[in-house]
């Protein structure tokens, strides 16, 4: 266990080739944190410009379903990010330990969207949505979204600022126009693709795409049309299938167009659950409006 003043009952809980993170408690104010700082002492720069530009990220997302950034300090000279620590692990590794019920699985689909929707009306693309960086707790009744290093700001005509040309984001949840291998900008749009493919693995217990390497992948996101969710598992209904598949469109255009959009599908569907026990078929996107006027 390491020292470091001002903190205690520190613990590692991840060691990355770029950032290691810890659990602790801030001694003033007795609060508990996740502190984020580079892997080594001989840190790339670029590493402490990502932490950087995930705090200034952090300020200006108001939002409960949003894990918080408090600060950007140095400690020990060496450059950190103090986050916001509720007692959540990574829906990743949550996964493996429960099991949950399709009211369940909807609910937190429900929560992650609504997660989405304050960090797009904040005037941002996450860049970055899959499993790893979605926090819940134990019952899944608090569901937060997490890690803004990648995370873009959006310009008046709605893209996401950075050239089209740029491979960025986690590479099992990439979106075909984050490859750099199309003349697509990246919009929020590409944020629910990202959210398709954790939807599908989430809920068919497998990734969308066989595919083996990173360029078969990377392929695979431009061109491989996934099989049906609930051809996949029977216990899908065609409704909840057809609204992941709608996420998982390669052209933006044929997607959800806004968060709410997805948002008023996915209630629905709870709704019907709720209540008669089943989920019918329900024509997708009726309330689906784009918040801003996207150029192709």
């Amino acid at each position: 266990m390491i020292k470091i003043e001002g903190f205690r009952n520190i613990q590692k809980v991840y060691d990355g080739e770029k950032t290691t993170i810890y659990r602790a408690v801030k001694d003033e104010g007795n609060l508990p944190v996740i502190i984020k700082h580079p892997s080594n002492e001989y840190f790339d720069l670029t590493v402490v410009e990502k932490l950087k530009h995930e705090f200034e990220i952090s300020k200006k997302i108001q939002s409960n379903r949003c894990v918080k950034i408090y600060e950007f300090e140095y400690l020990n000279n060496i450059p950190v990010l103090l986050i916001e620590d509720f007692g959540g692990i990574s829906l990743k590794h949550a996964v493996c330990s429960a099991e949950l019920s399709l009211s369940g699985l909807i609910r937190l689909a429900i929560s992650i969207t609504e997660g989405i929707i304050d960090i797009h009306k904040s005037g941002v693309v996450h860049n970055d949505i899959n499993p790893g960086n979605i926090i819940v707790s134990k019952d899944f009744e608090v569901v937060k979204i997490t890690d803004y290093g990648i995370s873009s700001l959006i310009n008046k005509e709605g893209r996401a600022l950075q050239g089209t040309n740029t491979f960025m984001g986690t590479l099992r949840y990439i979106s075909p126009e984050q490859t750099g291998r199309i003349n697509r900008f990246v919009d929020r749009r590409s944020d629910f693709y990202s959210l398709g493919v954790t939807l599908y693995e989430l809920m068919a217990g497998k990734h969308p795409y066989d595919a083996e390497g990173d360029l078969e992948l990377i392929h695979a996101h431009l061109a491989q049309i996934a099989v049906p969710l609930c051809e996949v598992n029977k216990d899908i209904p065609e409704a909840v299938s057809n609204i992941v598949m709608k996420l998982l469109e390669k052209e933006p255009e044929n997607r959800y167009q806004s968060a709410k959009g997805l948002l008023c599908d996915l209630k629905k569907a709870y709704s019907q659950l709720d209540e008669t026990g089943k989920i019918e078929n329900f024509e997708l996107g009726k309330d689906d409006i784009a918040d801003v006027f996207i150029l192709i």
